[in-house]
Parts: structure tokens; sequence; C-alpha cells
């Protein structure tokens, strides 16, 4: 979540309610903004990276060195081992997936 150019800690009643009661505003958290695509965890390819701008954005959509931010619409050249990850949205992740019977779609239930 952001407060204009700050970031808003989550804190553990968020990803509770999130893990909880499926919250589809909560459960965005975990998609990257950019490719729409669910973030992963440090074994995956779309480890959650803050930005300098500290919006989040997947590994995946950072490949090149530089990007257009579709939130900030700043540019931002970065080199990908000095961004770091965000562990509260990794965090996230690692509960959604212990509790995935919660996030299925109707249509897989």
């Amino acid at each position: 979540e952001y407060m204009g150019n700050k970031r808003k800690r989550i804190d553990e009643t968020t990803i509770t309610t999130a893990i909880t009661t499926g919250n589809e505003e909560q459960k965005n958290l975990v998609i990257c903004k950019m490719c729409k695509q669910q973030m992963g965890n440090l074994s995956s390819t779309r480890i959650p990276k803050i930005l300098p701008c500290l919006n989040i954005i997947c590994s995946s959509c950072l490949s090149d060195g530089k990007i257009d931010c579709e939130i900030c619409l700043e540019e931002h050249k970065f080199d990908i081992n000095k961004l770091l990850n965000d562990y509260e949205i990794i965090q996230i992740i690692e509960s959604i997936s212990s509790h995935s019977d919660i996030f299925n779609c109707d249509f897989c239930e």
C-alpha cells in the first residue's frame, strides 16, 4: 500500500485478512502491476522488487536494466542485483501458498 511517495508498512492484520477472507484488494498486493502475474517467493522468477519510486514490480519485468514504471510514469535505470526484495510481499505470498484453497476461483471450486 502507498501513501504519496512513502511506502506504508503492511501489517499482520492485512496479511491475516488476505489469507482468511481472500479479499480481492489484498490479493492484488501479490500481483505485479506491470505484467499482471502473481509474484513469487525467493525461489521463483517473479521475486517482488522495490523500485526507486517505492513501487513493487516482479523481477521478470526488470530484466533489461531500465523500466518505465506504469504506476508513477517515471523511467528508472537500475542494477537488478542492487534492488531490494520486498519481504513483506514475499511473506504474504508464502502465507497464501500455505492456504491456497482459499484463493481458487469459483470455476475451479
